[in-house]
């Protein structure tokens, strides 16, 4: 049985793995990648050109992970898969809620009929600014100060001040 031609898609997957990298740790060449797929090298040179072979990190990770579960029971190894998959599924679902709020908060601001005042902008940025934070984690932050004192009709001074 012949074996099919890869896919850009499928020599691309083997590559980001940084297995076919031996500038990133990996053991094969792109010679052996382009015989995998049943393809020229130069098909493989163009598809791989300037591309960082970008799962290779988590490659190993994984490994080292599954590394250490291996010298641990069967109730450890359970229990740190489940805790694992938890911790995904809680990511993803506040991933998306945070995208949703942010997506909405955003829409509103930008709304034709919107008569926000300082104190609604203020709150919608807080809103971005929270999920912002929850989707990407925290960083060090761009905090934005108004002067709301009793001179709203001079113009506010804005200071800029990097926090973390």
């Amino acid at each position: 049985m012949k074996r099919k031609i890869g896919t850009d898609k499928e020599i691309l997957a083997d590559w980001d793995t940084g297995k076919y990298s031996r500038k990133h740790g990996g053991t094969k060449t792109q010679a052996e990648l382009a015989h995998k797929h049943r393809v020229s090298g130069g098909k493989v040179s163009k598809l791989i050109k300037d591309r960082e072979p970008r799962m290779a990190g988590v490659v190993s990770k994984l490994v080292d992970a599954k590394q250490a579960l291996a010298e641990e029971n069967e109730e450890t190894v359970k229990a740190v898969e489940t805790e694992v998959e938890q911790r995904v599924r809680n990511a993803a679902f506040f991933n998306n809620a945070s995208m949703i709020i942010t997506k909405e908060t955003i829409k509103r601001v930008q709304a034709d009929d919107a008569d926000l005042s300082m104190m609604d902008m203020r709150h919608a940025s807080e809103i971005v600014a929270r999920q912002k934070e929850s989707v990407m984690g925290k960083q060090p932050e761009i905090a934005l100060q108004v002067n709301n004192g009793n001179d709203a009709d001079k113009p506010h001074k804005i200071v800029y001040e990097v926090i973390g």
